[in-house]
């Protein structure tokens, strides 16, 4: 459920894997749909 103080929860997560794993962009998809199941 999206906080009202995080109008963008699952886009903040996506944009930490990215940061935190580079390497995600070689398989964008798949961190995106890790996140989603995990949310």
């Amino acid at each position: 459920m999206p906080s009202r103080s995080n109008p963008f929860p699952y886009h903040s997560s996506v944009f930490k894997v990215r940061e935190r794993r580079p390497l995600t962009g070689r398989h964008p998809r798949f961190g995106f749909e890790e996140r989603s199941q995990r949310v």
